[in-house]
């Protein structure tokens, strides 16, 4: 049985009516009536993608009936209510039918001048589809499917003559890869890559928000810090607000500062390495593996425990043999070792005395917001006061950033509605604030758990009926989490 635009009911209907009929007919009276028969749960069965409910859907042969079709499903899907998936599920599936009849039949068909609707809305059910699978692969295989979908759109406009605006599809595609960075694994480069040929194309359109993106996911993809301080230098005009062209000032100075110790370049994957390499046998690093190891044990110890290691174990291995010499030849580095060896001895007098002597030996004052900062990862003091110290030396000090903005994203608690899920968005700005400081032991970590919070929030289709659009300034707030964000 097909069925078009409704389900057949009327069909249904009548062996229905003759059934109950049936049924409320007197017996004869000598004839006594025992139903005997098992009854049976009917199981509703599945489409071939696995989403949608198996259907009697099926294209018609006017091209602009199974337009008006496919719109309307559509329209009903991103109508109904966020909480009611069944509606929404059930009317995406039925606007696939005609979408691919359209995209296979008459794909530019709009009723009016050309264009690729059809490609968008196909990928957009594709995307959604993506929301409904726990099974990774099968998730991106419909993600896939949607870029496929959007590409094919740009081709037959190429193909039909049909002019169309490049710079909001590359904004499209980079805000696609900043939502599924965990999916793919060139996410970044793709995000950098839609994303800056936009301010190249429109360096003086590009909202702040796509700009700071730009900012944030540049850390990871230009390696070469006087590289990524130059490219900064070159985005900053373009932002109205002028206290972040003071950040991005920041941001180059850092990048152009070169690092007082072989810890403040280190990377999360490089300290998994060193780490493995440390368990399998500590003698089996090199001489600037071991200071490598000993200075993030020493200033990054939550780095190495992620890791799956032990700060203090390592620093005991390679103790004596880093820290050698008087005491007025030892280096800030040194000193914050004796530091951490004598607190936790419990020698809290001396411990102080070697931390204030690496304070006034520390080459510049991000490797003193790091002793800071490992004070406070170490749990030796008040973790809020060690952390104000620290950014009071370097505002854009990245573990200091992350680790305070995980603590603020711990009291979100669960929002349920529109408007509490907004409040992802403020989480996602600020991992995104960190990424934006280019430190390596952090940026990449930062990058996608924002990702990770922006895909949290709601969707385009969520928040229709809010009347929010894209850019608008909002206020939301989600148990402790509060701030002024851009809607998604």
């Amino acid at each position: 049985m097909l069925r078009s635009a409704a389900r057949p009911l009327g069909l249904l209907a009548l062996p229905l009516a003759l059934l109950f009929a049936a049924c409320a007919a007197p017996a004869p009276a000598d004839t006594v009536v025992v139903d005997t028969s098992t009854p049976t749960t009917m199981e509703p069965t599945v489409a071939a993608n696995g989403v949608c409910p198996e259907n009697f859907y099926t294209p018609l042969e006017s091209t602009r009936q199974n337009f008006s079709l496919a719109a309307e499903y559509y329209r009903n899907a991103n109508s109904a209510e966020e909480e009611n998936i069944d509606a929404r599920l059930d009317a995406f599936c039925a606007s696939e039918v005609y979408l691919t009849w359209l995209v296979e039949n008459d794909p530019l068909f709009t009723g009016g001048d050309p264009d690729d609707r059809n490609f968008l809305r196909l990928a957009n059910v594709y995307e959604f589809y993506s929301t409904q699978v726990e099974d990774e692969a099968k998730k991106k295989e419909f993600l896939d499917e949607s870029l496929a979908m959007r590409a094919r759109g740009e081709a037959a406009m190429e193909a039909a003559g049909v002019s169309f605006d490049q710079y909001t599809r590359d904004l499209r595609e980079g805000y696609f890869f900043y939502s599924y960075a965990d999916v793919y694994e060139d996410a970044s480069q793709r995000q950098y890559a839609a994303f800056n040929r936009a301010f190249e194309a429109q360096p003086d359109s590009l909202d702040d928000w796509y700009l700071q993106q730009l900012v944030n996911i540049s850390a990871e993809v230009i390696e070469d810090p006087m590289e990524r301080a130059d490219y900064l230098e070159t985005l900053a005009p373009s932002f109205d607000d002028a206290s972040t062209q003071t950040y991005i000032a920041q941001l180059v100075e850092f990048s152009r500062t070169p690092p007082a110790d072989p810890s403040q370049g280190v990377t999360p994957d490089a300290v998994a390495d060193l780490v493995a390499k440390y368990q399998a046998d500590p003698q089996s690093l090199t001489e600037s593996e071991r200071r490598t190891i000993f200075g993030t044990a020493n200033q990054l110890p939550d780095l190495i425990t992620e890791a799956g290691g032990d700060p203090d174990a390592i620093q005991d291995t390679y103790f004596d043999e880093i820290v050698a010499g008087s005491i007025d030849q030892l280096s800030a580095s040194q000193l914050y070792a004796l530091f951490r060896r004598s607190y936790r001895r419990g020698d809290r007098t001396q411990a102080e005395d070697y931390f204030n002597q690496a304070i006034a030996k520390a080459a510049n004052n991000a490797q003193r917001a790091d002793f800071y900062y490992s004070r406070a990862a170490a749990g030796a003091g008040s973790k809020s006061s060690l952390y104000a110290q620290a950014l009071s030396y370097q505002p854009n000090h990245g573990p200091t950033l992350f680790a305070q903005a995980r603590d603020y994203a711990s009291g979100i608690g669960r929002p349920g509605s529109v408007d509490g899920r907004a409040a992802y968005w403020c989480l996602a700005d600020r991992f995104s604030n960190v990424a934006a400081t280019g430190d390596p032991r952090v940026a990449s970590a930062a990058r996608r758990t924002a990702a990770g919070y922006n895909r949290a929030g709601p969707s385009r289709d969520d928040y229709f009926f809010k009347g929010w659009s894209p850019g608008q300034s909002i206020r939301a707030s989600s148990g402790s989490v509060s701030c002024t964000t851009r809607v998604r």
